[in-house]
């Protein structure tokens, strides 16, 4: 395999990046995904355990599922203006992770996108969300609030469960469902 490459520099040119393409390369610690790339597969850079810095563009349309997770030495992240989702487990088990800046333009987080990033503790949800689903921050027990915006209708099942250190919650006007186990332990 290619485990032993230290630096990833992608071409102005790439425009996909296709399924598991980076998956396992434990020693890059910088990525920039160039302007040009459009769309990222499942599991593109899953498992880049020394990621210390990532800087999305704001033209990538399509994420995978699971397309940066595991990258367990990445402290923070900005999602990028334009970005409407976030996807399945896009961040999942990305233990490091203490801040991340979700952009207004975000309307659905899907299922455990933030699942276990245990030290996350610094989280605004933006206020043009419509939709937590099952699972999205699931086991981020260093969260100590959280306040669910007014155009949210869905939280789903186990949302924030196992979110131990929660000692505030807000829930907006508009919720209409909270899934089982929603904000469980």
């Amino acid at each position: 395999g290619c485990s032993s490459v230290l630096t990833l520099d992608l071409g102005q040119g790439v425009e996909e990046i296709g399924a598991g393409a980076f998956k396992g390369l434990t020693k890059v610690t910088t990525l920039t995904i160039p302007d040009s790339v459009k769309t990222m597969g499942s599991s593109a850079f899953q498992g880049m355990s020394a990621l210390l810095e990532l800087n999305l563009n704001r033209n990538t349309k399509q994420y995978g599922d699971n397309v940066f997770g595991s990258a367990s030495k990445l402290p923070s992240v900005v999602l990028p203006e334009g970005m409407t989702e976030v996807a399945s487990n896009m961040f999942a088990s990305c233990s490091a992770l203490t801040t991340v800046t979700i952009p207004e333009t975000v309307t659905v987080i899907h299922k455990n996108a933030f699942r276990s990033c245990k030290k996350l503790t610094n989280l605004i949800l933006p206020q043009n969300l419509t939709s937590i689903d099952d699972g999205a921050f699931y086991s981020c027990s260093a969260l100590t609030s959280v306040t669910i915006p007014d155009k949210v209708t869905y939280v789903g099942e186990g949302a924030f469960r196992d979110s131990t250190s929660m000692t505030a919650l807000t829930i907006g006007a508009s919720v209409e469902t909270i899934g089982g186990f929603a904000f469980y332990g």
